[in-house]
């Protein structure tokens, strides 16, 4: 029984974490493609362009400066993105979102053991830890 809710509690938390991580690994991906992109044609088709003007050294010193910056830009966008999602969200709408998801997690465990386990695993619970304290 209390395996049952430790695979169950694993399980949930596995998935939160995938939930979590996909928008991350998202932004990673577009950063290395935009990366490659940026430093292709900037030291293709850029070098050609400056070198006569500012000579070889110079003009791949200031390409890889540019590159720098939109790689740069690129790492901030996603955090001014959550910065700024964060300012326009109420605390109630958050402390709202938080009692939705404890409810749809209990009543989740409840369809996915039946409601007899799932008090019996809370008894079980507090009967071990009600042990802890009195010892």
């Amino acid at each position: 029984m209390i395996a049952d809710a430790a695979v169950f509690v694993a399980d949930k938390f596995k998935q939160a974490a995938a939930d979590r991580l996909g928008p991350t690994v998202v932004w990673a991906g577009i950063i290395a493609v935009f990366s490659t992109a940026a430093l292709a044609f900037a030291l293709v088709a850029a070098y050609f362009y400056l070198a006569p003007i500012f000579g070889s050294l110079e003009a791949a010193a200031l390409l890889a400066a540019a590159c720098v910056a939109v790689v740069a830009a690129m790492v901030v966008v996603p955090w001014i993105y959550r910065r700024l999602a964060k300012l326009f969200e109420s605390t109630k709408e958050e402390e709202s979102d938080a009692l939705t998801a404890l409810d749809d997690d209990a009543r989740d465990a409840i369809d996915y053991f039946g409601a007899a386990k799932v008090m019996a695993t809370a008894f079980m619970f507090g009967f071990s830890a009600a042990r802890r304290i009195k010892t």
